[in-house]
């Protein structure tokens, strides 16, 4: 099966800078272990556990106890396949979309604005850019009810 054969992770990832605008979410320094190719983070929390930070949804949930645990569950193929959106990964690549080192795919319009959970509402961008943005995006509307119409979100550099 081709999903199979998917690589899942970002190359050229360099630094934890890219959690930055994630403290509001993060609350103590995390460490990024792998980026996912559809933007998302498995970050490890001061006391060793491993989160999934799920930049589509603006949260974080437990993956594995330790670094070990992770990676064992990678190879067994035992992480929530849908964290890593193999499926859509496979297509995009397939449609002759690719990423460079430091790059990851982004939803031109963030799913939390409306967008489609699509492969037209995709593009390749630099991964530090998707987290900032997805980070101020989730931050300013965290609080809205489900459903609210969002008019105006603003972007800081």
């Amino acid at each position: 099966m081709i999903v199979a054969a998917v690589q899942p992770f970002v190359t050229g990832i360099v630094g934890d800078g890219i959690l930055d605008d994630w403290s509001w979410l993060l609350k103590q320094p995390h460490r990024v272990v792998v980026v996912t190719k559809m933007g998302d983070a498995f970050v490890r929390d001061p006391q060793g556990k491993i989160l999934f930070l799920d930049t589509m949804e603006g949260s974080l949930q437990p993956a594995a106890d330790n670094v070990d645990a992770f990676k064992d569950a990678l190879q067994r193929g035992t992480t929530n396949s849908e964290w890593l959106m193999l499926g859509l990964v496979a297509h995009l690549e397939q449609q002759g979309q690719q990423l460079g080192p430091g790059q990851c795919f982004s939803y031109t319009i963030p799913p939390v604005l409306g967008g489609a959970i699509e492969p037209t509402n995709v593009e390749v961008v630099d991964v530090s850019v998707h987290f900032s943005i997805a980070g101020q995006i989730h931050r300013q509307v965290k609080d809205l009810p489900p459903g609210t119409p969002v008019g105006d979100v603003k972007i800081s550099d």
